[in-house]
This record gives C-alpha cells, sequence and structure tokens, in this order.
C-alpha cells in the first residue's frame, strides 16, 4: 500500500513545495505499521523435497511431518463396507472447523497456509493443498528443478513428462538397467479446488 504524505502545518518549510519533512516521513510510516495485516508479513513455509518424500513415504510418522514444518491436524476414519476410509491431515496455519462426513474442513489462518492430506481406501490418494496459488506454483517449480537427490539408500530423479492426452506431470523415478527408469510418484500441476490450489501426487509403490 503506498501512502501520500501530507503535511498538517503549511507553514512548515518545505510544505509548500511538496517536500516531506521528517515529522511526515515519520507520520507516514507510523500509519504504514498500522494498517500492515501481521498475517500478511508471515512467511510461506520452507519446504523441500525431502519433507515431501518423508510425507509420501511415511505419512503416519507425525514427528516427520513436525520435522518438515507441519503439525498433526486429524486422523479420521469413516466405516464403509468391508474397508474403512481414512483421512490423515497435517498442516502449516491451518486448523480445524466444521466436522464432516469424513475430516474436517480447514480454516486458514495465513495467506501461506498449507497441508498435506492422505486419503486411505481401496487406493491411496495424496494432495498438496496451498492457499496462495503462488506458493503452490514455486514449489512445483522447485519440484521441476530438483537436481537426483539421495533419499532411504535410493538416487531419485524428477522428469517433466507429458502423457498422450497432453497431461503434464513430474515423474519421480528411481534408476535400473541401463537408461532405465521406474516410477515411484507422479506429481501433477496446481490446479485450483475450491479456496486452495491442490497438487495431486499419485503413488507408483
Amino acid at each position: 500500500m503506498i501512502w501520500t504524505a501530507c503535511s498538517s502545518n503549511p507553514s512548515k518549510a518545505g510544505a509548500a513545495d511538496g517536500q516531506k519533512t521528517e515529522a511526515d516521513t515519520t507520520e507516514v510510516a507510523s500509519k504504514a505499521a498500522e494498517t500492515v495485516d501481521p498475517a500478511e508479513q508471515a512467511p510461506a513455509l520452507n519446504f523441500t523435497v525431502y519433507n515431501l518424500m518423508d510425507l509420501v513415504t511415511h505419512y503416519g510418522n507425525s514427528e516427520l511431518a513436525e520435522k518438515s514444518g507441519l503439525t498433526f491436524i486429524y486422523n479420521d476414519t469413516q466405516e464403509d463396507g468391508e474397508v474403512d476410509d481414512i483421512q490423515i491431515v497435517y498442516g502449516f496455519d491451518v486448523e480445524k472447523a466444521q466436522k464432516e462426513a469424513l475430516g474436517y474442513s480447514l480454516k486458514v489462518k495465513s495467506p501461506h497456509a498449507c497441508y498435506f492430506q492422505v486419503d486411505l481406501d481401496t487406493s491411496t490418494r495424496i494432495g498438496l493443498y496451498f492457499a496462495s496459488k503462488d506458493d503452490a506454483k514455486a514449489f512445483h517449480e522447485s519440484l521441476k528443478a530438483q537436481k537426483p537427490f539421495d533419499y532411504e539408500d535410493e538416487t531419485f530423479y524428477i522428469h517433466p513428462m507429458t502423457r498422450s492426452d497432453g497431461v503434464h506431470y513430474l515423474a519421480v523415478d528411481v534408476p535400473y538397467g541401463d537408461d532405465q527408469y521406474e516410477t515411484r510418484y507422479v506429481i501433477y500441476q496446481p490446479e485450483e479446488k475450491g479456496s486452495f490450489c491442490y497438487i495431486e501426487i499419485e503413488p507408483y509403490v
């Protein structure tokens, strides 16, 4: 936000010709400090590919989630025939709001809020949700630019790929043989889902 300084005393030197005095500058700085929402100054979560691997590999381990900067939000179960539906959520600057059939709606506490969600039934569905579209895009771009990295005694590569239907995604691969790769996870591009920007992560293990 830009403030325009106005002198309350026309007789001050520099006021008549539009120059700011020291008093004006102090007043402007004071007004700006009072106007800025503290939440707007909250830093984004420093989330890395290693934190992501911890979560997708060990989503039941709350200690690893907290190591990444996320806190445990809830673990909820809904009976559904022979296989129960389970939803696990870890978050940053979010809190539980209303109870839903499975899980809870979440209340955002800052513009950089985000959460990691796993849904388990007959399959595993994983997603990262960001309150800020810019945060989601920045994290996705950081994955796209990620160089080969070691995790739990394996070397992983992230390869940008395109499906036959034109959908772009990132393949998280481990090498084997001569120039062969086994895909462990597929990470899709950010897309809007309700009030959040969502990155779907599809496990291949």
